[in-house]
């Protein structure tokens, strides 16, 4: 074959394979890698831009096992708590949801903030105690539904609120009108100073009569350096023990008896101590209830401590001695807490 009928065999060939080629589909380019989700710095960490808005979520939670060990008898009990919180900025400031279930089946919290306002069930201006750990009961730190505004006060905040008064009775029969609730929260330098009141309209089961009540409370932290904080707490109240006093669940402890406002009085101290992982601390609470016919107390001392072992994983044991008095009549309970929690 001629050198030259080769080179035109050669050519045909590629022209014709070229034509070929472009009549056949064209491959598709590999997907596109998606876009990792979008941060909102001005909200804090954690939070991430909701896709199709401007609106910003973050979720936290835990899932532990809690062990209760008291009295010869001991429970184990797995669950988990889960929050969220929608944030967006508009022209009259941040628009925030908050809402959470805590183990497993309990609505906790779920309110509603704007430029100062919130509304919801949400932590109540009274809750200012600060001694222990939840977990083993003495937190005091029950949410109630509430109607809340703050606003700041040179370097703290003042805030006032309205709330369902069944939020804070153990009473079966309580009135409808609402408790009112103040709370000034000052800081100076290492310490933080905290006020908070609460009208109650005490109600008396047998006779079905009600009075005005009141209770008035105050909180010192001190940061006192090294990782050692120590709070004080002090209160009062009348016809407004529920505020105060958790265990008056005898007849002759209601918010009012015999046509007269009970009166109750609770007191406390505590410590924490941080030093890396651990923060380790402990606290006693006295309580008291002036009766129809008698005082009934409480005491209340515990130890515990928070380890964080790894990444999210925490081990908060604790131990609670309480002793009831009532009218001479004296019980006393032990109990062990342990919570292994994984946080995130």
């Amino acid at each position: 074959m001629k050198l030259s009928t080769l080179l035109l065999s050669s050519a045909a060939l590629v022209v014709a394979g070229s034509a070929f080629a472009a009549d056949l589909p064209a491959k598709k380019g590999a997907p596109a890698a998606k876009a990792a989700a979008t941060g909102c710095p001005a909200f804090g960490a954690g939070f991430f831009q909701i896709p199709g808005g401007d609106n910003c979520i973050k979720f936290t939670g835990s899932v532990y096992a809690d062990t209760t060990a008291a009295a010869a008898s001991t429970t184990i009990n797995g669950t988990y708590d889960l929050y969220f919180d929608v944030r967006s900025n508009s022209e009259g400031g941040v628009v925030r949801g908050y809402a959470g279930i805590s183990g497993g089946t309990v609505v906790d919290k779920a309110y509603v903030q704007y430029a100062g306002l919130s509304a919801g069930k949400q932590t109540n201006l009274t809750k200012i105690s600060g001694l222990g750990l939840n977990q083993g009961g003495t937190g005091y730190n029950n949410p109630s539904q509430s109607i809340q505004y703050s606003l700041p006060v040179g370097s703290g905040t003042f805030a006032v609120g309205v709330s369902n008064p069944a939020s804070h009775s153990t009473q079966t029969l309580v009135t409808t009108v609402p408790d009112v609730s103040a709370q000034l929260s000052m800081a100076t330098g290492p310490a933080t100073i905290k006020v908070a009141g609460a009208t109650h309209v005490a109600t008396d089961q047998s006779t079905n009569t009600t009075a005005q009540g009141y209770v008035g409370m105050a909180n010192l932290s001190i940061a006192a350096g090294n990782g050692l904080t120590i709070i004080g707490y002090g209160a009062y109240a009348n016809g407004a023990t529920s505020y105060i006093y958790g265990d008056a669940s005898a007849v002759a402890y209601r918010e009012r008896a015999s046509n007269n406002n009970l009166t109750g009085t609770a007191a406390g101290i505590g410590a924490t101590y941080a030093m890396g992982n651990t923060t380790v601390g402990g606290h006693y609470r006295s309580a008291a209830v002036q009766g129809a016919t008698a005082t009934q107390t409480s005491t209340q001392a515990s130890v515990f401590a928070s380890i964080t072992a790894a990444k999210g994983l925490r081990f908060d044991p604790e131990f609670v001695q309480t002793t009831v008095d009532t009218a001479g009549d004296k019980t006393t309970s032990n109990t062990m807490y342990l919570r292994i929690a994984r946080d995130f």
